[in-house]
């Protein structure tokens, strides 16, 4: 398991786990929600699907997390390593 150290509000050193994200293109309906939402992490392709860096920066996995829930096809899934 790989996983990266922050600091927490204290001082101390935490660990989180890093998140890999990808897009089911079988249930994406290209609505371009996810690349509105974080255009960091999400794109289209050239047939107007979206897709995604594999392993978004950690300062991302909150809108990450609020883009999948965003999509109205349930097509983001993300995987914690």
């Amino acid at each position: 398991m790989t996983s990266q150290k922050r600091a927490s509000s204290d001082g101390s050193s935490t660990s989180s786990p890093r998140i890999s994200v990808r897009v089911d293109h079988g249930r994406c309906i290209a609505s371009g929600r996810c690349v509105r939402v974080l255009p960091e992490v999400f794109f289209q392709t050239e047939e107007g699907f979206a897709s995604a860096k594999e392993r978004p920066a950690p300062q991302c996995y909150e809108r990450v997390r609020s883009a999948a829930d965003e999509c109205p096809a349930s097509a983001i899934i993300i995987g914690e390593e």
